[in-house]
C-alpha cells in the first residue's frame, strides 16, 4: 500500500465564521448562506509528519494564520473585512480542523503543484526582510507578498516590541495592504508623508471601524516601526515613528475617521449616507448604467461588496 510521508489537515469553517458569513450577508441584504454550506467548504492541506502533540502545536502556530486567511478568502476578497486579529488564538476561536496522520495515494501519479495558485512549501523558507517584492511587470506579486507579510507579523508578534501592546488591532497590516495594492511600493520605499496620507486620508476613506481608537492603533504602529528598527535597521523608521508621535496626531486621526467628508463613496453608502453628498463630490450627479459583469467566478463582485462574485451576486 503506497503510503505517503505526509499528514493532511483539514480545516473548515467555525461557528463565529459562520455567524460572520451570515453578518456580511444580511449587510449586503442577501439571503444568508445555509450554515451546513458554509461549513462544507472545507481545506485540505498536506503538512510534513507529526509524531508528537508539540509538533502538532508547533505546525498549527506557524500555519494558522495563512491557513485562517485562505478560509476567509473563499468568502470575502475585501481584507479590510475581515477579522482584525488572525493569529492562532483567533483561529482556534473561528476554525474546526483536524489532522490525519495516516496518508495513502490511491493514485500514484506525480504530485503536481500550480504555482499560479499556491507555492508548497515557500513559508517555510528563511525570511528575509529585504527581499524583492516585486514580479517582472513591476507589481508586488500577489504570491510573494502576502507571505513575505505574514514572515513579518510572525517574527513582529513575538517581539518585545508587541509585547509592550494593550492588545492588538491590526490596523497595521492595513498599511501594507495600502502600500502594495494602492501604491505598489515596499515598506523600505516608505515616507513619513505616504504614511501621513494613509493614516489621515485613505483610512478614513475605505475603513469603517466602530470600534476605532486612535491612541491603540498609533501605539501599534510604533511598535511595528521599533520593531523593524530594532530587528533590520529599516532606514526610514525614525523619521516615521516621529509622525506617528507627533502631538495631537491621535485627535487628527480621530477628527478624520470620524468626518463624513472624508468618507469614500462605499464608506458613505454604509453609513446611510449620499454616495456623492459630501467633500469633493459634492453636488456632483451620474447616471446610472446597468452592464453585465464580465468577471469570473471568484473575482471579486462588482457590486463593492468585497466578496467573491460566487458568493455574491451571480445567486
Amino acid at each position: 500500500m503506497p503510503y505517503v510521508n505526509r499528514c493532511v489537515v483539514v480545516v473548515r469553517p467555525g461557528q463565529r465564521f459562520v455567524d460572520w458569513v451570515h453578518a456580511l450577508d444580511e449587510e449586503d441584504g442577501v439571503e444568508p448562506a445555509e450554515a451546513s454550506a458554509i461549513r462544507g467548504e472545507t481545506i485540505a492541506y498536506l503538512a510534513p509528519e507529526v509524531e508528537t502533540p508539540g509538533d502538532v502545536e508547533r505546525f498549527l502556530k506557524k500555519q494558522a494564520r495563512r491557513m485562517f486567511e485562505d478560509l476567509l478568502e473563499g468568502w470575502c476578497v475585501d481584507r479590510e473585512q475581515w477579522p482584525k486579529q488572525r493569529g492562532i488564538k483567533s483561529f482556534e476561536k473561528w476554525v474546526e480542523w483536524e489532522l490525519h496522520d495516516y496518508v495513502v495515494d490511491l493514485d500514484g501519479a506525480p504530485l503536481v503543484s500550480d504555482s499560479s495558485t499556491d507555492q508548497p512549501g515557500v513559508v517555510d523558507e528563511p525570511f528575509d526582510f529585504h527581499a524583492a517584492l516585486h514580479d517582472p511587470d513591476g507589481y508586488i506579486s500577489d504570491t510573494w507578498g502576502p507571505i513575505w507579510v505574514a514572515h513579518l507579523y510572525e517574527q513582529f508578534a513575538s517581539s518585545k516590541e508587541a509585547e509592550g501592546l494593550r492588545y492588538v488591532v491590526g490596523w497595521t497590516e492595513v498599511l501594507f495592504h495600502y502600500l502594495h495594492g494602492y501604491e505598489g511600493i515596499t515598506v523600505h520605499d516608505l515616507t513619513p508623508e505616504l504614511l501621513e496620507y494613509a493614516l489621515l486620508v485613505h483610512f478614513p476613506r475605505k475603513i469603517t471601524d466602530p470600534s476605532f481608537d486612535a491612541e491603540a492603533v498609533l501605539a501599534e504602529f510604533v511598535a511595528l516601526f521599533e520593531f523593524m528598527k530594532r530587528a533590520y535597521n529599516l532606514k526610514n523608521a525614525s523619521a516615521c515613528l516621529a509622525l506617528l508621535r507627533r502631538r495631537g496626531m491621535a485627535d487628527e486621526m480621530d477628527e478624520a475617521m470620524n468626518s463624513a467628508d472624508n468618507f469614500g463613496m462605499a464608506k458613505r453608502m454604509m453609513a446611510g449616507l449620499e454616495p456623492f453628498g459630501g467633500g469633493a463630490f459634492g453636488g456632483i450627479q451620474h447616471p446610472f448604467v446597468s452592464k453585465e459583469p464580465e468577471v469570473g467566478r471568484n473575482d471579486a463582485c462588482p457590486c463593492g461588496s468585497g466578496k467573491k462574485y460566487k458568493r455574491c451576486c451571480l445567486k
